[in-house]
């Protein structure tokens, strides 16, 4: 959207006259810019297949990833039966009735599957020396963020209102923010002086213990996120003391009547408590508290790998990071900075200022990450090992060393 300040300021005045008229008091232009966030600003959601396509093309990576993670705890030979593997169909989300070894077989490039004709031995599959070699470049990428980690961690508890998050709920989103599968029994006691694990009070007697994560430290040197790391970038970059000019960016496809831009421009005006200072005295239906509720999702994307998450893992945290009962409805409506689709079995909300078009001639434009993280390079290395279809077809990109960040 390409605002007018001029313009708008003029527009603003029309309604403000218009609301006198109806004999309606507000004591500024945020309370009418609150009124009409809440009730009268609803914007249709919009398909956008640059952003579905990614969903689509992921169906069958998952289940590459999951069966190699599953590999890769059989230590140390890398390989397991048939057998061992269907008993782990419910978490591999294999569909229908098909069977493994015809799945396995499907990419010869990263699976090798061992048929033995002798009586009692079952077949048994291991992964090929090219996918050997991205496995051993994904490790040695987690073992050197271990301070990554950490960081994102902290940022997390820093957010939530009681400085405490349950782990059962952060393990919800692990895989996202790149933790490892066990860090409830390692990463979380190696640092004592960050993170204390504490009892939860609010377990029902006779019911699983849910431990909580405490925060031991605040750090003002993290309570800073990132679009605002961006903000100061780009400030000193130009070597100006000036604010940077708003910018509002929507797609195309969305058109928005003038009461409604103005009604934009003025909410990303407001002023409103960070992800990491105290919001409780917020009004849950002010459009401050849902500014806030905006630059929360904002920071728990950016710090996800692949700058997204699904909507139902984000409403695992709403009474912590204090979001509405309809945080869904709230991400629908800025689309200037998100997209939700529905394309899989949920929903799943993108940040959209990471993302950028990538056009190929002959071929749609698709959406791919600006700055990708080094185990997102690894699983599009995955990916490409799943287009050979011949075991002796030429592989290329798979084996180049992976840089950490």
């Amino acid at each position: 959207l390409n605002f007018f300040p001029g313009d708008l300021e003029s527009y603003g005045v029309l309604l403000l006259v218009r609301v006198e008229k109806n004999k309606c008091r507000c004591a500024s232009q945020n309370v009418l810019v609150s009124s009409m966030c809440a009730g009268n600003m609803r914007l249709r959601r919009i398909k956008e297949r640059d952003y579905d396509n990614i969903i689509e093309r992921e169906k069958k990576l998952k289940i590459v990833l999951r069966i190699k993670d599953i590999l890769l705890k059989q230590q140390p030979e890398w390989s397991m039966t048939l057998l061992e593997l269907g008993k782990n169909r419910d978490d591999i989300g294999l569909p229908g009735k098909k069977r493994f070894i015809a799945f396995l077989k499907t990419f010869p490039a990263i699976f090798q599957v061992v048929e033995l004709r002798e009586p009692g031995l079952l077949p048994w599959f291991h992964l090929t020396p090219e996918a050997e070699a991205i496995c051993r470049q994904e490790c040695t990428i987690r073992e050197q963020m271990q301070d990554e980690l950490i960081v994102k961690l902290r940022k997390l508890l820093m957010m939530s209102s009681t400085r405490k998050l349950s782990l059962a709920k952060i393990a919800h989103i692990a895989k996202d923010l790149g933790l490892p599968a066990d860090f409830r029994k390692g990463l979380v006691y190696e640092y004592p002086q960050y993170f204390r694990v504490v009892k939860n009070p609010d377990t029902f007697p006779g019911c699983e213990e849910d431990p909580l994560l405490e925060l031991v430290e605040w750090s003002e040197q993290l309570a800073v996120t990132a679009a605002d790391k961006k903000l100061q970038q780009c400030m000193q970059e130009s070597s100006s003391e000036v604010m940077a000019r708003l910018e509002i960016r929507l797609p195309k496809r969305y058109r928005l009547s003038n009461k409604d831009k103005w009604v934009v421009y003025k909410f990303h005006e407001l002023e409103a408590p960070t992800p990491y200072e105290d919001a409780s005295k917020l009004h849950p239906a002010s459009a401050e508290a849902e500014k806030r509720a905006v630059l929360t999702v904002q920071e728990v994307l950016s710090l996800t790998l692949e700058k997204r998450i699904l909507v139902d893992h984000l409403t695992h945290f709403r009474k912590e990071f204090k979001f509405s009962n309809q945080l869904r409805g709230m991400i629908i409506r800025h689309p200037e900075h998100f997209y939700v689709s529905r394309k899989g079995a949920r929903d799943t909300v993108f940040l959209r200022d990471e993302f950028e078009g990538m056009h190929v001639p002959g071929q749609r434009q698709d959406c791919v990450l600006r700055d990708k993280h080094p185990l997102v390079l690894v699983k599009e290395k995955f990916a490409t090992l799943m287009q050979v279809k011949q075991r002796n077809a030429p592989v290329t990109d798979v084996q180049t060393p992976v840089t950490g960040s």
